[in-house]
């Protein structure tokens, strides 16, 4: 009689397991924008930790900002920039501009990308940070250089407020 229990419930047991579905092949993740995700980065960084560490708190490791979870985290910590150049930290190959070293990641150095399960894609939180905004006023200047980031124009808050019409005219009479 046990027996038979037993086996009616091992039965149920296989049938309920059946009826859960299988996780299929893993879809690949769509490619993260490294240059929205080096902005978002330098944001936080800048930004946010200082204001953290004014009050002795830390990023905890499960908020998706943290640093340990971003894609670029490993490659990016092996960038050297000693001026005028960038340094490879993997190869020791330079370049004179930042982006060249990025493309250089990208194509060579491809395995130390974060690919792991709970990694992040800073360039997604891109809508929240207004990274859109920033680069068109950063399009807007001239004289903003392609190798400077994002954050040189948040330390200037006079061109930001503006409109770029409204800086030439800065400029000129300056």
């Amino acid at each position: 009689m046990m027996a038979i229990r037993s086996r009616k419930l091992e039965a149920l047991l296989v049938l309920l397991l059946t009826m859960v579905p299988w996780p299929g092949p893993l879809e690949p993740r769509p490619t993260c924008t490294r240059d929205k995700a080096q902005l978002v980065r330098k944001l936080i960084n800048k930004r946010w930790v200082p204001v953290l560490e004014r009050y002795g708190v830390s990023m905890p490791l499960e908020c998706p900002l943290h640093g340990i979870r971003d894609v670029f985290s490993k490659q990016d910590e092996a960038k050297i920039y000693n001026p005028p150049q960038w340094t490879c930290g993997f190869c020791g190959k330079s370049f004179y501009h930042e982006a060249h070293l990025d493309r250089h990641l990208d194509n060579r150095h491809s395995e130390h990308l974060n690919n792991g399960e709970d990694s992040v894609c800073l360039a997604d939180f891109c809508d929240i940070m207004r990274c859109e905004v920033l680069l068109e006023r950063m399009q807007d200047f001239d004289d903003t250089l392609p190798s400077n980031s994002a954050l040189d124009l948040w330390h200037q808050p006079a061109m930001l407020l503006t409109t770029p019409a409204r800086h030439q005219e800065r400029s000129q009479t300056g």
